[in-house]
């Protein structure tokens, strides 16, 4: 008499199959929304960056553009990010050009501290 179906070993084997390749999709899709939010979060970063730097570029020379991170400069934004603008002069006059730095810090869920950063030039209008 012969016998029809699976074994137990065939079924367990299967088993662990579909649960591999499940875990491994499920890993995916985890990664996947935590690049996500990081592109998400960086995305913001880029706008405090801008803002701040045009905030820098339209303020007179001499004028104190300095911000020291962590100040809740600009309400605006979500508290999570922290940015710091600071000038030098270039070439020892103060009156030529001056060099603006934007600094952005900010914590992504998974991915740990994050920074962006911008310089510029701005001669004298």
């Amino acid at each position: 008499m012969k016998r029809q179906g699976f074994t137990l070993i065939e079924v367990l084997a299967a088993i662990v199959i579909v649960a591999v390749g499940l875990v491994s999709i499920l890993t995916l899709f985890s990664y996947g929304n935590r690049a996500t939010r990081l592109q998400q979060d960086r995305l913001l970063a880029v706008g405090v960056l801008r803002r701040a730097m045009e905030v820098a570029k339209a303020k007179d020379f001499g004028e104190d553009v300095t911000v020291p991170a962590g100040s809740d400069y600009d309400p605006d934004y979500p508290p999570a990010f922290t940015y710091s603008v600071t000038e030098d002069t270039i070439f020892g006059d103060p009156l030529d050009l001056k060099r603006i730095d934007v600094t952005v810090e900010w914590t992504t869920a998974g991915w740990g501290a994050q920074s962006l950063s911008a310089t510029t030039v701005v001669a004298r209008r």
